[in-house]
């Protein structure tokens, strides 16, 4: 049996890197890398900064955790778009809404994905007068949906609304808002 020198010397210098790797990876984790769990997918979602930011034009935008998930999801069409969430399993997903674009013409509408899924929480809000008036709206038992109208109920160009999923069929939601005119709760039982 003959032995090709080149070979042999390439797995050699293949073996090296691999195990410099390894170990590498071992020092990092604190452990084996087998011992990793996630996913090729997982990692990369982590990992990738280049789309950090959504833009969101469509009437329509559905969130996926794999699409959106700890990514500020930008609410530009001002006529309004319908969001619907993915249903909560408690994976403890974040889904981060600002609002590019003010509302008009129509509403930002956040909504859960079936009839058992609800939202706990809060959000702040302020005149758009600029004159210091704040306020605080509480969602009820069976919050289920965030609307954002471009005036009463909020919808201006800055706000934010945050999500988390917590629990199967329960979400947490936070957010500060800028209102207008006679103010509203954005939130209500529609699904």
């Amino acid at each position: 049996m003959a032995f090709d020198k080149n070979q042999i010397n390439q797995s050699i210098a293949d073996f090296s890197v691999k195990k410099l790797l390894t170990d590498l990876l071992d020092a990092i984790t604190g452990g084996s890398f087998n011992d990793v769990t996630a996913t090729a997918a997982e990692i990369n979602r982590a990992a990738d900064t280049s789309a950090r930011l959504v833009s969101a034009t469509a009437a329509t935008l559905t969130v996926t955790e794999a699409s959106h998930d700890k990514k500020l999801i930008a609410l530009n069409k001002a006529d309004g778009i319908t969001v619907t969430l993915p249903a909560a399993t408690g994976s403890g997903a974040v889904y981060e809404f600002i609002v590019g674009t003010s509302a008009s013409g129509g509403s930002y509408v956040i909504k859960v994905a079936d009839a058992t899924d609800v939202m706990d929480g809060m959000v702040h809000t302020a005149d758009d007068t600029g004159t210091p008036v704040t306020g605080v709206w509480v969602t009820t038992p069976t919050t289920d949906t965030i609307t954002l109208n471009g005036g009463s109920q909020g919808g201006l160009i800055g706000d934010t609304i945050r999500l988390v999923d917590i629990a199967t069929d329960q979400w947490v939601v936070h957010g500060v808002l800028k209102q207008s005119g006679t103010e509203a709760t954005p939130f209500s039982a529609t699904v």
